[in-house]
């Protein structure tokens, strides 16, 4: 069985850190081990820290160099002594069962795993579901979408991670999706077809304080890294395969829509081959004209209006 390095960089993360302790304590076995690194927190984190550590000698904590959450990631990485790294946030919840079902989907092929994950408010208001692309064919155009590959719940090769050139600091605040589209050449990249992660929109975060930032920042990385090309024609090739593989997943109709949506990204970045262009926009009308797609394409709206309306409310560029 592959053991795997739980790694969670934080900073002043006291409010949230039991809960924290409590979902990584559920999820990892024997000889897994946590690493976790405080950034620079004022408040009671490290202290709390402290008492983890002497209580669980799987848990190993650092003190960061304060240089930002890039430096605190790579630097946590080279420290693990597995090569299976999952990303943990101090802010969010997750299943009981996320590493044990992520762990079951590794084989020699697969680079990188993702989930299923729901958005909550602060106030514990649900602001709706993304369902993940979850073939290997898939997933990797859903990167051009940028929303359905969370970092949170990320698990990944240490070595393949290496080998891509790891966090990127001059892509921050969108070091991840550089990653992402990186290892996409280099592996396959799957995803759990369940709700494994529930992410707290938190205005306070590094994602809540520079999400235009992170925003502007991702789909430039998205124009200039891009996607194979092979990877679109053979998810053009295979597309009923993959869409008719859904029906055996919650969401089937919103991974259909989603799936156009990410295809429809490839045309707007002039991804498309001129070859294939007229049938993935023949794929693209049929997914969204289906007798399925109009309440599939209403809930997903309304959703992300709920998610706009909060960051609008509290959040700041």
């Amino acid at each position: 069985m592959v053991n795997i390095s739980v790694l969670m960089p934080v900073r002043n993360g006291e409010a949230y850190l039991n809960n924290s302790i409590f979902d990584i304590t559920q999820n990892i076995r024997e000889n897994d081990e946590v690493i976790v690194i405080d950034d620079g927190s004022t408040d009671g984190t490290w202290k709390l820290l402290s008492q983890w550590a002497s209580t669980d000698q799987r848990v190993k904590i650092f003190k960061g160099s304060g240089k930002g959450l890039v430096s605190s990631l790579n630097f946590g990485i080279n420290q693990a002594q597995n090569n299976w790294i999952a990303r943990f946030d101090v802010d969010d919840k997750y299943s009981k069962n996320r590493l044990t079902l992520q762990r079951a989907s590794i084989d020699d092929s697969t680079v990188l795993i993702f989930s299923d994950y729901a958005f909550w408010s602060k106030e514990r208001k649900n602001l709706g579901v993304i369902p993940s692309a979850v073939d290997f064919r898939a997933v990797p155009v859903s990167l051009l979408t940028s929303q359905r590959t969370p970092h949170p719940v990320a698990l990944f090769s240490k070595t393949v991670f290496l080998e891509a050139g790891g966090y990127r600091k001059e892509d921050f605040p969108a070091e991840d999706i550089s990653l992402w589209l990186r290892m996409s050449r280099m592996g396959q990249i799957k995803t759990v077809p369940k709700i494994l992660l529930n992410y707290q929109l938190n205005s306070t975060s590094v994602s809540g304080k520079k999400y235009k930032v992170a925003k502007d920042l991702t789909q430039k990385l998205i124009k200039d890294i891009g996607i194979h090309v092979d990877t679109l024609h053979k998810l053009c090739d295979d597309w009923e395969e993959v869409i008719d593989s859904y029906d055996q997943y919650d969401f089937v109709h919103e991974r259909r829509i989603l799936l156009a949506k990410d295809f429809y990204a490839a045309i707007q970045y002039g991804f498309i081959p001129l070859e294939i262009e007229r049938k993935v926009r023949k794929i693209i009308f049929s997914a969204l004209t289906s007798f399925y797609a109009v309440p599939a394409i209403i809930k997903l709206m309304n959703e992300r209006k709920a998610r706009n309306n909060y960051r609008k409310r509290y959040f700041r560029s």
